[in-house]
């Protein structure tokens, strides 16, 4: 149970019969440090392509999101002025190299923060009779947690390894791993994801 000092917050969900692995937007414009809002989080990709490893080796489904700017992102630009960098075509909205990415493997294009916000990502996950996702990439505060918040209450089961997230700012990644512990996520560590991909039938 997380650590909220009130009983009433902070359970576990526990795990899923059939999860789904999702890699949010480690794509070069956030996770290259030149890029207007990248940061260097090469860490947490080797962490990631570990546990994409873990679920190719489980048949766990990985789903790979980019963000992309569209007419969608017109307000949000208003607090993220750098979003419009991001835009169709421009190198930022590539998948890191780095990243295990396999082709043909699922991408879904998002233009706002969560993943499963106006995507049809939950109703795919559902069409595989996916009850669990896996979250994992950047940011921590942002995408992931927005991510999180969705999944939830959506009804998936919601993991999030925390060696497998990064943010800008360390508190801030600690702080949003707190806050999601105790009210949206399980935050544990890669190797326990690991041991659960191994163990499902």
């Amino acid at each position: 149970m997380a650590e909220t000092g009130n009983e009433a917050l902070g359970g576990r969900m526990g795990w899923g019969r059939t999860p789904a692995l999702v890699v949010i937007d480690l794509q070069l414009g956030f996770t290259d440090p030149e890029a207007p809002l990248g940061a260097d989080v090469g860490a947490a990709i080797e962490v990631v392509n570990n546990l994409i490893a873990g679920a190719r080796a489980a048949a766990v489904p990985v789903i790979f999101t980019t963000c992309v700017w569209s007419d969608a992102s017109l307000v949000w630009s208003r607090k993220i002025p750098a979003q419009p960098t991001l835009a169709a075509g421009s190198k930022w909205v590539e998948l890191d190299p780095r990243l295990d990415y396999h082709e043909g493997d699922r991408i879904v294009e998002k233009s706002l923060a969560s993943a499963f916000f106006d995507t049809g990502l939950a109703t795919e996950l559902r069409a595989m009779d996916a009850d669990a996702v896996v979250l994992t990439g950047v940011t921590t505060s942002g995408c992931v947690r927005a991510s999180a918040v969705d999944a939830c209450s959506s009804g998936f089961l919601v993991a999030v390894p925390r060696d497998a997230v990064a943010d800008r700012e360390q508190a801030t990644h600690e702080m949003s791993l707190k806050d999601l512990d105790t009210k949206y996520a399980d935050v544990m560590s890669s190797d326990e994801v690991l041991a659960y991909f191994a163990d499902l039938p």
